[in-house]
């Protein structure tokens, strides 16, 4: 799922709460956004930089073709 998505969806969620339990919006607004701004961030990198996430060596041969079809279709 696009991470858009899920960011909407928890805004809207949060706002909802909001509604329902009678806080000002501007107290939404002011300070729980930015802390969904910040734990999104968070958890964001925290995901990417992972230490069992694995880099593959990039292969020395077998690329030949791909590289100069794409060269083909440079425009001139």
């Amino acid at each position: 799922m696009k991470s858009w998505v899920l960011s909407l969806i928890t805004f809207l969620v949060c706002f909802a709460v909001v509604i329902f339990t009678d806080i000002p919006l501007w107290v939404f607004l002011i300070i729980f956004a930015p802390l969904l701004l910040v734990a999104a961030t968070y958890l964001t990198v925290s995901y990417s930089f992972r230490e069992s996430l694995e880099t593959e060596p990039i292969p020395q041969s077998g690329y030949q073709s791909r590289v100069e079809a794409s060269i083909d279709e440079l425009p001139q």
